[in-house]
């Protein structure tokens, strides 16, 4: 479960720094798809990397230099305000049931152990919906326990090139329609999502890099087993976050090829590896996909 949210969810977190970890050159895929007057490079990420990673291969190199605009999953993941406006809109509501009166009563003691770790008292977690209470209390702590920084992600170093070239940055997704996939889940699922992933912690940190070795190998068919077991496990929440929004992409994308200039698109690893990955449902439109990297 916490493979799949951490490949194909860009959430505003507040990530802890990185811890020492020795950093290794990554080649992941590139890829790219033209029209007569557009070209659009697609690049898999990791949202959240160890300290020093270096994945700026000369094919990304080159495909940041061509592009004119960058795209990501969020329009809006460095606007404080928005973001704020956003949590503030979705996670809290009142009358809710103690956390721990949310899971079944044999999972209450794991659960409170884990939420005691976090800045946010158990006491205050009452006024957090279900899904925001892994989001904004056991993902920050997640992040510590695997050594990775928001700010070592490829989407943030990705937004500084660009920003320093002065060249445009868009987005697929706002903070708020992203938070609005997992505020319009049963509850029900909700509260099944936030005891898996607790249950999942143990073997968090070897599932990660496990990815994160597959995907500095640019080798998709080795990220699309990553994602394997939660993608079948929860199809609802797979349908959600990576098939209606893979599905949303391939839309855009084809009516992107249309406008001219050069883009390049960096959305999570996960939505391009697999059947039923974004660049599949392009292949399935009979557009021509190339790997350029």
């Amino acid at each position: 479960m916490l493979q799949l949210l951490r490949g194909l969810v860009l959430l505003p977190l507040s990530l802890a720094s990185a811890s020492c970890v020795e950093a290794r050159p990554a080649h992941p895929a590139l890829w790219k798809v033209s029209s007569p007057t557009s070209t659009i490079y697609f690049l898999g990420t990791i949202h959240a990397l160890p300290k020093g990673e270096d994945w700026h291969t000369p094919a990304i190199i080159k495909a940041e230099a061509e592009a004119d605009t960058l795209v990501l999953e969020l329009s809006d993941g460095a606007d404080h305000d928005k973001i704020t406006s956003a949590i503030n809109a979705l996670a809290f509501a009142p009358n809710l049931p103690d956390v721990l009166d949310r899971v079944p009563a044999n999972k209450r003691a794991k659960v409170e152990a884990v939420l005691a770790h976090g800045e946010t008292p158990l006491a205050a977690l009452k006024n957090y919906k279900t899904w925001a209470v892994f989001f904004f209390a056991i993902n920050p702590q997640l992040f510590k326990t695997l050594g990775v920084d928001g700010d070592e992600g490829v989407e943030h170093k990705l937004t500084a090139d660009f920003t320093a070239a002065h060249k445009q940055i868009d987005g697929l997704e706002t903070v708020r329609s992203q938070l609005g996939i997992f505020d319009a889940l049963p509850e029900a699922l909700q509260r099944r999502l936030l005891v898996e992933s607790i249950d999942d912690i143990p073997r968090a940190k070897a599932e990660f890099y496990q990815s994160l070795r597959a995907w500095e190998a640019g080798d998709p068919a080795a990220i699309a087993r990553s994602f394997d077991t939660d993608l079948k496990s929860e199809p609802q929440l797979a349908r959600v976050l990576l098939h209606d929004r893979n599905a949303n992409w391939a839309q855009w994308t084809i009516a992107r090829l249309k406008k001219p200039g050069v883009t390049l698109v960096a959305v999570g690893a996960g939505h391009l590896a697999g059947n039923d990955s974004l660049l599949a449902m392009l292949r399935a439109k009979g557009l021509k996909i190339v790997r350029v990297g």
